[in-house]
């Protein structure tokens, strides 16, 4: 980290993050975060890990416009799933992609067999122009490793001495190079884009850690042991809460306080998330939160929108409190 990355201020007392889960009706995930300051409206450092849209849709663009969101620091692609990247190319074109956007990715991305791993059509060739787009960014990252680093630092500086420091860090968490490589010379058991996803441990000061998981299933989860998850207050559901994130429950369990789980649904081909991980996260959990009705005889009734917003906002002056809201779809259980 260099002076570039440390935003000086009068005092941190006005500071709070906010994580926003956006998940749609029948599938599409999308994560925003930001640092701002309660006081002066201004944002600090902004992030998004995947994008869904629809075309016809300008959801998550009026939400960034109500954030107050013109730029992005941070982005994440966290695997080559349609269902988290579709619209991808719409924060480029908003020109919200700025030359010193961070990026992380997950390795072997740029694999011309990758391809064949999603064989529709139009999900082949957005996987192109998303490729294209990203190669043409300097920051670009690719992990295979876990790796911590500090991306920024909020500091409150008076009369050139340093009072009084935040962190804003983040523990990147991907699958052994191994995995990948056999997945793309076709010696894996499943040709499934959810091996190659990443994920992040978000944590802002001492007080709030998030887990980001994108669509990592217990291949990776397996990976992880109890000091990743100490002190995590947020989780958000790998995979869409399927049975092929087991694991991710043994993981809470052994945890020292329950924490808060979030997940968005998909719905096309499968049910996600299903009722035996919703009963364990259910039983184990602070509170489940899903972007989306768990009621099959209800759901048409209760889901009104296209799609749940579940958002959580923790405030540095209030520092044992985080609160979340609900919007659209999104049910708390």
């Amino acid at each position: 980290m260099d002076n570039n990355d440390i935003i000086f201020l009068e005092t941190l007392e006005n500071l709070k993050i906010e994580v926003h889960v956006i998940g749609y009706k029948t599938e599409g995930e999308s994560i925003i975060f930001l640092i701002s300051d309660t006081k002066l409206n201004v944002n600090y450092y902004c992030g998004i890990v995947d994008f869904y849209e629809n075309k016809d849709e300008n959801l998550i663009k009026e939400f960034l416009t109500f954030l107050k969101i013109d730029k992005f620091d941070f982005c994440c692609w966290t695997h080559p799933h349609y269902d988290h990247c579709k619209g991808f190319d719409r924060i480029f074109q908003d020109n919200l992609i700025k030359n010193e956007t961070i990026f992380y990715l997950p390795e072997g991305i740029y694999r011309t067999n990758l391809d064949i791993i999603n064989p529709a059509t139009e999900g082949i060739d957005f996987m192109k122009t998303i490729n294209n787009l990203f190669s043409k960014n300097k920051n670009l990252g690719s992990l295979s490793v876990v790796k911590s680093e500090k991306i920024r630092n909020i500091t409150m500086k008076k009369f050139k001495t340093v009072t009084e420091s935040i962190d804003l860090s983040i523990d990147v968490v991907s699958p052994y190079s191994e995995q990948i490589r056999m997945d793309l010379d076709g010696n894996h058991k499943k040709k499934e884009p959810n091996i190659y996803s990443i994920g992040f441990i978000l944590s802002f000061g001492k007080n709030f850690k998030i887990f980001l998981s994108g669509d990592m299933e217990d291949e990776t989860l397996e990976l992880l042991n109890k000091k990743c998850f100490d002190g995590v207050k947020i989780i958000k559901a790998p995979h869409h809460g399927s049975e092929g994130t087991k694991k991710i429950i043994q993981h809470i369990k052994e945890m020292d306080k329950k924490p808060y789980v979030v997940s968005t649904v998909y719905r096309r081909r499968k049910e996600l998330p299903t009722p035996l991980m919703v009963s364990d996260y259910k039983n184990h959990c602070e509170k489940f939160i899903c972007t989306g009705s768990l009621d099959l005889k209800n759901r048409e009734n209760e889901e009104k929108e296209n799609y749940g917003i579940a958002s959580f906002y923790y405030y540095l002056n209030n520092d044992s409190v985080i609160k979340y809201g609900t919007s659209g779809n999104t049910k708390v259980y």
